[in-house]
C-alpha cells in the first residue's frame, strides 16, 4: 500500500466493485491443459479461444461450443520446447501465433 487517502480507497472501491459484477459472467471452466494457462486470446469475431500453458501445447476453442460443452478444442501441431507465454491472432482468424520461454515463434 504505498498510496493513501481519498484516491487508494477509490481505486479499492471500484476493483472490488467491478470484481463482485464479475462473478456473475462466470460460465464454466474450460479444461485441458495438463498445467497452467499462462495465456488466452479471443479472435475478433469472438469465435475462437486459444490457450497456451506450461503443457507446451495451444489449444484452440470454437468458443460457442466449448461455453456450452458441445466440442473439444483442437491442438495447434507444433509444441514449443518450453512454456507459452504469448499468444496472437490475426484480425481474420486464418493464422495463430505463439510465443514461447523456448524463444520461438510459431504460426
Amino acid at each position: 500500500k504505498r498510496e493513501c487517502g481519498l484516491l487508494y480507497d477509490l481505486r479499492a472501491e471500484i476493483f472490488n466493485k467491478r470484481l463482485f459484477a464479475a462473478k456473475n459472467l462466470y460460465r464454466r471452466d474450460l479444461v485441458c491443459h495438463f498445467g497452467c494457462v499462462n495465456a488466452i486470446e479471443f479472435s475478433a469475431n469472438g469465435e475462437l479461444l486459444v490457450s497456451g500453458g506450461d503443457d507446451r501445447r495451444v489449444m484452440v476453442w470454437q468458443f460457442g461450443q466449448a461455453i456450452l460443452d458441445k466440442g473439444k478444442p483442437e491442438p495447434m501441431k507444433a509444441l514449443h520446447a518450453s512454456n507459452i507465454f504469448c499468444l496472437g491472432i490475426t484480425p481474420d482468424g486464418n493464422k495463430i501465433y505463439s510465443g514461447g520461454n523456448d524463444d520461438i515463434v510459431i504460426v
